[in-house]
């Protein structure tokens, strides 16, 4: 459920590809002291200052510089290109500085920690692991919003406590191995999402299941990675009876029982937007203003970045091997952003492949070329859950879904010619900034 990705990340790619340093004056500036930019503080958004005009100088041969790429970011930046420049060719740079010295100048308005100076804050990071993934929160530190890395990770191991299926004494791993008709009292936190998703499993007519785990495995993509491929029709309709919310019965005072005993429920479709989500509330209840909350590429944000403009998140290209290449800038605040994506696990059987995203209603993996679902929402838990159920419904009907229910969401599909496919609902145009290229 990860691909929704920060856009600091093509910025650390473009520095570390170029050997590139900044100069704290602005556009005119003079006896510039240039030294290498810090890479760790682009990676971690460590800006001390304010928006300023930077000369970003690229060293160079005599050798032309091909769609030369100026992705320079510093989390709430992000460059074009500059195309086709040749150090012999002075025409290509007006309005840039005069070459010099078998150097490029590049006049880019951006961030760099250690380049300057203004009363904006440092920003800080807390980061670590949780769910088999990452965990980051960047925010602005001020007299009130001091987070505790002690108590984020406390939080999370709770958080998992009760929400793994990997832990064998969790909450959920407990209530999975209760029998039929046994009434167990459950937390806040899984009633929570429970919920959430009976109520989108009804909305969805069923393209939103926490119970399609068994369908999972059996296809290939679950624990049992040695379960026979492909799955026989009898070892399918096994599966298929134990699936459907209609197995699972909400009680009041945070109460469930199971109406199948085979009945089995697997939240990671909705814990980890849940999760940003608590993590992002107890930012708010310190007091933090300024912050941002990532696992695993599930975003939650609010406030601004640290050169005081909206926070920029980047949307994958669907593609296995391209990995931090950019599709998609979005530009939010006080908003989550979640991904859903089939185009990193799949199998590829007899020269078929079969996608991981299975359809709960038809007990197959999904019969659409969707490869990525974007959405943003206030929660994170319903940006994860509804980037779910459109990766189901498929490219027509999840944008008939998405646009009835006011929903901003970006569905990027494959077409035959392995092109893609991008379309989006009206309510998602406000947040895309222009494409990368």
């Amino acid at each position: 459920m990860s691909g929704a990705i920060s856009i600091f990340r093509a910025a650390k790619k473009a520095v570390r590809r170029s050997s590139v340093s900044c100069c704290s004056q602005s556009i005119g500036g003079k006896n510039c002291a240039h030294s290498q930019p810090n890479t760790a503080a682009l990676t971690t958004n460590n800006a001390n200052f304010g928006e300023f005009i930077r000369f970003i100088r690229f060293d160079v041969q005599a050798v032309q510089f091909n769609r030369l790429l100026a992705r320079v970011a510093s989390r709430g930046r992000y460059f074009v290109k500059v195309p086709d420049l040749s150090i012999n060719d002075r025409n290509h740079m007006k309005g840039l500085r005069p070459l010099r010295n078998g150097h490029i100048w590049l006049i880019l308005a951006v961030s760099l920690g250690g380049c300057g100076g203004a009363a904006w804050p440092a920003y800080e990071i807390l980061q670590g692991e949780t769910m088999g993934t990452y965990y980051r929160v960047q925010y602005a530190p001020s007299a009130r919003c001091r987070p505790s890395q002690f108590v984020l990770d406390q939080q999370l191991v709770a958080f998992n406590q009760s929400m793994s299926t990997y832990i064998s004494d969790s909450e959920l791993s407990l209530l999975n191995e209760a029998p039929a008709q046994d009434v167990r009292p459950i937390s806040r936190r899984l009633s929570t999402a429970l919920r959430a998703a009976v109520e989108l499993w009804r909305d969805s007519q069923g393209a939103f299941d926490v119970t399609v785990g068994p369908l999972v495995n059996i296809w290939g993509f679950g624990p049992d990675k040695a379960a026979p491929w492909p799955p026989s029709e009898a070892s399918q309709r096994n599966a298929a009876a134990s699936v459907g919310m209609q197995h699972i019965e909400l009680l009041t005072n945070n109460r469930v029982r199971k109406r199948l005993a085979t009945a089995y429920i697997d939240v990671s479709a909705i814990a980890k937007g849940q999760a940003v989500d608590e993590l992002a509330e107890s930012m708010l209840n310190l007091g933090c203003e300024h912050f941002l909350v990532d696992i695993g590429g599930e975003v939650r944000v609010q406030g601004l970045n640290s050169a005081r403009t909206l926070w920029r998140v980047g949307i994958e290209v669907p593609e296995p091997g391209q990995q931090g290449s950019v599709q998609r800038i979005l530009s939010v605040s006080g908003q989550s952003v979640a991904t859903s994506g089939d185009y990193r696990n799949f199998r590829v059987v007899e020269g078929l492949r079969v996608d991981h995203v299975i359809d709960p209603r038809s007990g197959i993996p999904a019969d659409n070329n969707v490869v990525s679902v974007t959405v943003v929402h206030p929660s994170a838990m319903w940006a994860d859950a509804y980037a779910t159920a459109l990766m189901v419904l498929g490219l027509d009907s999840g944008l008939e879904y998405a646009e009835s229910r006011s929903l901003a969401a970006l569905i990027l599909a494959k077409n035959a010619d392995a092109t893609v496919t991008e379309r989006y609902t009206s309510h998602m145009q406000p947040f895309l900034l222009s494409n990368p290229e």
